[in-house]
């Protein structure tokens, strides 16, 4: 699986400058599981920590329909 990185500059006009060069990393559809086995996470994490962000949000699907991870995280 490929990772993608987009980058936007959102201004944010009534929030200050304190702000100003706050940083947020969205990440969606991990899909742990059936799609993203131990060893890719582990690479993912690395990219996303690689990004320096202040804030990481996660949307989208983070598991699969999987009741168990077979390496230890359980559900």
């Amino acid at each position: 699986r490929e990772t993608i990185v987009t980058r936007h500059r959102v201004p944010f006009r009534r929030a200050g400058r304190e702000l100003d060069r706050l940083t947020i990393a969205q990440i969606s559809d991990i899909h742990i599981g059936r799609y993203m086995d131990e060893d890719l996470l582990n690479r993912f994490v690395e990219q996303v920590n690689d990004l320096d962000a202040d804030l990481v949000v996660v949307t989208g699907d983070l598991l699969d329909r999987t009741r168990d991870i077979p390496w230890g995280f359980p559900i």
